[in-house]
């Protein structure tokens, strides 16, 4: 997973063409790091399909208050620059990586 700033998140995301992938996670967020390993599994398994990326928010504040994120763990998917659906904490407990997995399939065209 490419790792985000506030420095590149612009270019590696906003300025995207095709389909992003970012998890806004902090290091003092105990659900997120429960998800990590999940998360990284899935990108294992679902790489070419999109960009996978991370950002730590409390690094990087200015960007998930830019990006409309108030909750952590959040996992957003960016389409040529436009935020086009967003798993945040409650979303990603109820649907899970399946959830995860079929959102990233619709998107991808897949």
């Amino acid at each position: 997973m490419l790792v985000l700033t506030k420095d590149n998140f612009e270019q590696e995301v906003l300025e995207a063409k095709g389909l992003v992938m970012v998890d806004f996670w902090m290091t003092t967020c105990r659900p997120c790091l429960a998800i990590m390993p999940e998360v990284e599994a899935f990108v294992e398994r679902n790489e070419g399909k999109a960009k996978f990326c991370k950002i730590e928010v409390s690094e990087n504040k200015r960007v998930a208050v830019t990006q409309k994120i108030f909750t952590v763990p959040s996992i957003v998917f960016y389409k040529n620059g436009q935020q086009v659906f967003v798993f945040n904490g409650q979303l990603i407990g109820e649907l899970g990586m399946h959830g995860l997995q079929d959102k990233l399939d619709e998107l991808a065209g897949a």
